[in-house]
């Protein structure tokens, strides 16, 4: 076994509890998150700075996942509970963005090669670092070679990528139907 830091021995674990059902909410609105909140619960009052909420921390059923973003528990709980690295990261980007806003970002804000008419903009960069750092302490509990881990951080592009694919496929087939 690797021997955990001191800043890993310091966040309270919650990749191991039990997994709860999961439930899917209606998107709200272009900058509203379906299962997260920024800065908005708990309240911070003037004096006190986000680095006084510790990484995980829980109120009110929600957790807070970094960068002063929460997200409910039951939510959170289903996406540690995940298996595969992919899933992690498409549901956790879901949970933090929503389908509404993933269909209308790209990862990187580039231009696309085939359709140069659609540049659309990046994924909101605060947000995506949280999802990294949430990834690498998941990955942590996974407990991979470091090498490994390292090459498996790297990859969360990759996964929102095609997640963001599937979205705009599954839109485009309900206007067919509709």
């Amino acid at each position: 076994k690797r021997e955990r830091s001191i800043e890993e021995e310091k966040r309270p674990s919650l990749l191991n509890r039990p997994s709860a059902p999961f439930e899917s909410t209606p998107y709200g609105g272009p900058d509203e998150l379906p299962n997260s909140s920024e800065g908005n619960i708990p309240t911070l009052n003037k004096n006190t700075s986000e680095s006084a909420l510790s990484l995980y921390e829980i109120k009110d059923g929600k957790i807070h996942i970094g960068d002063n973003i929460w997200i409910r528990e039951e939510v959170w709980r289903k996406i540690t509970s995940t298996t595969k690295d992919s899933l992690f990261v498409k549901e956790m980007a879901v949970a933090l963005w929503g389908t509404a806003t993933l269909q209308r970002r790209s990862v990187s804000g580039k231009e696309c090669p085939t359709n140069r008419h659609s540049q659309k903009p990046p994924l909101t960069p605060s947000k995506l670092q949280v999802l990294r750092v949430c990834f690498s302490d998941w990955l942590k509990q996974k407990e991979p070679e470091r090498g490994e881990r390292e090459k498996r951080e790297k990859q969360v592009g990759y996964y929102i990528s095609p997640k963001i694919q599937d979205i705009i496929k599954k839109k485009g087939k309900m206007k067919m139907y509709n």
